[in-house]
C-alpha cells in the first residue's frame, strides 16, 4: 500500500494518555516514540480537540461521552487516594501530638517570609489537607480536624475534604479565624504552631482569643 507517514506519526503518538486537573482546566499529555504534545482545553472540549488533532476530526457524541465518563472516574480515582494520604498524615500528627506536650495542632498557610506565593516545600496547610486554596488555617485536634477559610473557598474545600473535615467560613458579619478555632477545641487545651509562620499581630489575636477560651498557644 501506498506509504502514509502522517498516519504513521499519528499512530505512534497515541500512546498514553495522563489526566491533570488545574482549576477548570485539564490538561492532556501524549507521549509516544514521536514528538511530545502538551494540549490545554476547557473540560468540555477536550476529548474533541483532542481527537481533531490527531484524526482531523471530531469523535462521535457517544465515543466522546464515554471518554468524559472515563476521564470523571480518573479524577475520582486520584481524589481518593489524595485523601488516603492526608488520613495517614493527619493521624500520625494525632498520635505525636502528645510527644510534643500539645493537644493541637495549628497550621498556617503562610511561610516563615509572609511571602506572597509559597513554595511547595513551605505549603503545610495543603500537605496535612489537601486543600489548595491560598488562604487556609488547619487545626487539628486528637479528635479531628477544621480548616478555616474565607468564602472564596468553601466550596472549594468542600470538594478537596473528606466528610471527617469540618469547614468554617471567615468573612463579613461571621466569627473571626481565631474564634473559629477556639470553637473547634475542648477545654485546656494546649494548641501548637510553628511560630515562624504568623506574623505577631495574628499571634497576639490569636493569643488573647484563646487565653479567654482557655486554651494556650505554644510555639513550636
Amino acid at each position: 500500500g501506498r506509504f502514509n507517514a502522517a498516519a504513521m506519526m499519528r499512530q505512534r503518538l497515541i500512546t498514553t494518555v495522563v489526566i491533570a486537573s488545574c482549576s477548570n482546566l485539564a490538561c492532556a499529555f501524549l507521549v509516544g516514540s514521536g514528538p511530545r504534545l502538551a494540549l490545554r482545553t476547557p473540560k468540555q472540549k477536550l476529548c474533541s480537540g483532542v481527537c481533531t488533532i490527531l484524526h482531523k476530526a471530531p469523535l462521535p457524541i457517544a465515543a466522546e461521552k464515554r471518554a468524559t465518563r472515563g476521564l470523571s472516574s480518573l479524577r475520582a480515582t486520584i481524589a481518593t487516594s489524595a485523601q488516603t494520604d492526608v488520613k495517614a498524615r493527619v493521624a500520625i500528627l494525632q498520635e505525636r501530638l502528645s510527644a510534643a506536650g500539645v493537644d493541637g495542632m495549628l497550621v498556617m498557610s503562610a511561610d516563615a517570609h509572609q511571602s506572597e506565593y509559597v513554595a511547595d516545600r513551605d505549603q503545610a496547610v495543603k500537605y496535612i489537607s489537601g486543600f489548595s486554596g491560598s488562604a487556609g488555617t488547619v487545626v487539628v485536634g486528637k479528635d479531628g480536624a477544621a480548616l478555616v477559610t474565607d468564602g472564596r473557598y468553601t466550596i472549594q474545600a468542600g470538594l478537596q475534604l473528606d466528610a471527617a473535615w469540618s469547614v468554617k467560613e471567615v468573612g463579613a458579619r461571621l466569627p473571626s479565624m481565631a474564634q473559629h478555632v477556639k470553637d473547634s477545641l475542648l477545654s485546656s487545651h494546649r494548641i501548637g504552631v510553628d511560630a515562624s509562620t504568623v506574623p505577631v499581630s495574628t499571634w497576639r489575636t490569636l493569643s488573647e482569643t484563646l487565653t479567654g477560651g482557655g486554651h494556650s498557644l505554644v510555639p513550636l
